[in-house]
């Protein structure tokens, strides 16, 4: 069945209530958004839990457990239920989105019907842990769209067409790089890679080569504020603070934009060599529409200064960027919400035992 057929021809209307209940869900390892039929982000929040030391009991969820998590006094700890688009505590994760659905009212919950983005190659085994988590939350009906064709629709692609497109969507801990075309994935992968590999890069060199310890969220800070793939004789530099690894103290150090380049570069390589070579891989007419479709990049990593130019130069074929790139695949997804039960046979769902 071709998704995109029936998403731009619904053959029925939404009531007002089929609208508040139906809900389009982005499980990220970093962050977590949901959207509704009408294409509203109606949640966003970190996909973090703040457990206490003793118990290990949930007390804090999202941007609460993001404040109080690095608390000690609180005796506090945070915890991330999904690692690597995959989740790494069921229990956990579902205390997780039993505080989303909570935070989104109750008012539908029997009929409410979720629409999850995925990643490629999502395995049965993490697409049941998904399903049980949500369904003990209290959703009805649990169905998957994996993350590039929700990308793509979110930038309005035409993916039901036969002209091919290409998309690269980089997340806080996965890339999903895809050639979409006819409703469907034409070649693709996804790699463990995303915005937070490039954080830990930058704060493991930092440990290395100036026995400084850097906070992550730190690193991430000076990459997009000053990361760029480009201009690796630029001179600009950026003072970063830290502490000595041995003796606690406050520490500045003064970081190049030639040397943030270089570790930004060498964290880019695999990703660049994985676009090359799903573009070799595609069928030649396809691989011929990638010059004129080019490249949807989307995702929160996709914001790093610079990528979009250096992706173009790479991949050979034009680099188009969108307003608001995080948001694509959730919206994507809640594009399909209007024709639910139309696409419920396409869309994809975890196999029984």
């Amino acid at each position: 069945m071709n998704i995109c057929t029936l998403l731009v021809r619904p053959t029925r209307r939404l009531t007002v209530s089929n609208l508040n209940a139906d809900l389009a869900l982005d499980v990220g390892s970093v962050t977590t958004r949901a959207a509704n039929a009408k294409g509203d982000i109606i949640f966003e929040e970190p996909t973090l839990v703040a457990c206490h030391q003793d118990s290990g009991r949930p007390a804090h969820f999202g941007l609460s457990a993001k404040e109080l998590g690095t608390n000690s006094s609180k005796n506090l700890r945070s915890i991330r239920p999904m690692v690597a688009g995959q989740l790494a505590d069921v229990e956990l994760a579902q205390a997780y989105l039993q505080f989303l659905i909570r935070s989104l009212g109750r008012s539908y919950l029997r009929r409410r019907r979720v629409l999850v983005t995925t990643p490629l190659g999502a395995t049965p085994v993490q697409l049941r842990a998904m399903t049980k988590a949500l369904e003990q939350a209290g959703v009805a009906r649990v169905r998957f769209l994996e993350q590039p064709l929700a990308s793509a629709l979110g930038a309005h692609i035409a993916i039901e067409a036969p002209l091919g497109a290409m998309v690269v969507d980089i997340g806080g801990e996965v890339s999903n790089i895809a050639v979409v075309a006819l409703g469907g994935v034409v070649v693709g992968k996804a790699l463990p890679f995303g915005g937070e590999s490039l954080n830990l890069a930058l704060a493991r060199e930092l440990l290395s080569r100036a026995r400084v310890v850097v906070d992550p969220q730190v690193a991430g800070q000076i990459i997009h504020q000053y990361g760029t793939t480009l201009n690796a004789d630029s001179e600009s530099f950026a003072d970063v603070v830290g502490r000595e690894r041995v003796t606690g103290e406050q520490r500045v150090v003064r970081l190049y934009q030639s040397q943030l380049t270089e570790i930004i570069t060498a964290e880019f390589k695999q990703l660049f060599a994985t676009v090359r070579q799903i573009i070799a891989t595609c069928p030649p007419d396809v691989a011929k529409d990638l010059v004129t479709s080019g490249i949807v990049l989307a995702g929160g990593g996709s914001l790093l200064p610079g990528l979009a130019e250096e992706l173009s130069e790479v991949a050979g074929i034009p680099v188009h960027v969108y307003k608001d790139p995080s948001h694509l695949g959730v919206l994507g997804a809640a594009r399909c919400l209007a024709t639910f039960d139309e696409l419920d046979a396409a869309f994809t769902t975890a196999p029984q035992r």
